[in-house]
């Protein structure tokens, strides 16, 4: 992300302001890519439990002669555990990668509760959350508040012009520079 640092207040506030933009889309993204990850592990969870039960130790007593199905190789015993290896392997990163998003979205999730902090009305804190956080389209959050499109827009500039003064009040620009 690059922020460009720029005397004259309108060009500062601007690109801070896409800034805030990229981090809630950042955080709808993390939202995505942590249930994406949840449902890989379960998915890799069921064939290496597949794979662990199939090919476990059985009671022969057990197994009905006609219910033994012909057409039915079993793949040879090193290619199992590779496999089970494999998937164990892809699992616990998974984990970690799952652990990591959450931290993240922890973080984001305190910088946008610290954001929240600035509207005292239950209305400017809705349309925040349902733009903002959730990603909406204002005529989406006006037909869910029952508000007409008109006003939500309006709601929703001076959402704009709080976080843009939150957000130069923590920093002002001295000089023209880029950072990364």
């Amino acid at each position: 992300i690059f922020t460009i640092f720029e005397k004259g207040g309108n060009n500062y506030r601007c690109r801070k302001y896409q800034y805030q933009r990229l981090l809630f889309q950042n955080y709808r993204d993390l939202k995505l890519s942590l249930e994406a990850a949840k449902s890989k592990i379960k998915v890799w969870q069921k064939e290496l439990d597949t794979l662990v039960y199939d090919n476990g130790p059985k009671d022969i007593k057990a197994i009905d002669p006609s219910e033994i199905k012909a057409s039915y190789t079993r793949p040879p015993v090193t290619e199992i555990y590779q496999r089970i290896a494999e998937l164990s392997t892809w699992i616990a990163n998974e984990k970690i990668i799952v652990k990591t998003i959450e931290q993240e979205l922890d973080k984001l999730a305190e910088k946008a509760e610290e954001m929240a902090s600035l509207f005292d009305d239950d209305l400017l804190l809705t349309v925040f959350n349902l733009r903002f956080i959730k990603g909406m389209k204002l005529k989406d959050i006006a037909d869910e508040t029952g508000y007409s499109h008109i006003y939500i827009k309006e709601i929703s500039s001076e959402i704009k012009r709080k976080l843009t003064q939150n957000i130069t009040s923590y920093q002002k620009p001295t000089a023209s520079k880029s950072q990364a």
